[in-house]
């Protein structure tokens, strides 16, 4: 009856005319229709290099950012950890110097 049910998923990239055809054959009944659809170019999303390179940088920066952060409080946190086990390892020193 002429009628056609196709699903597919394609992906198209822009060009200068924006001009596409679809083609269906049906080989056992040896028909076959075609259609031509023209694409707006505001369909298109247009990615600017410096953009994306941007994005990059940027997130690659913060990630930096944070794991400076985490590396510098964690050194803090060991360095005075240190100090204080330092600390009352030379108290322990002098009370175990005071009991002899």
């Amino acid at each position: 009856m002429g009628l056609f049910t196709v699903r597919r998923h394609v992906i198209v990239q822009e060009r200068d005319t924006n001009r596409f055809s679809c083609q269906v054959q049906e080989l056992s009944f040896d028909q076959e229709k075609e259609r031509h659809i023209d694409i707006t170019g505001e369909m298109f999303h247009r990615a600017h290099p410096w953009k994306v390179s941007f994005a990059v940088f940027f997130t690659l920066a913060a990630l930096l950012l944070a794991g400076s952060a985490v590396l510098i409080y964690r050194c803090v946190k060991l360095r005075r950890k240190k100090e204080k086990i330092s600390r009352e390892k030379d108290h322990l020193s002098t009370l175990l110097g005071k009991l002899s």
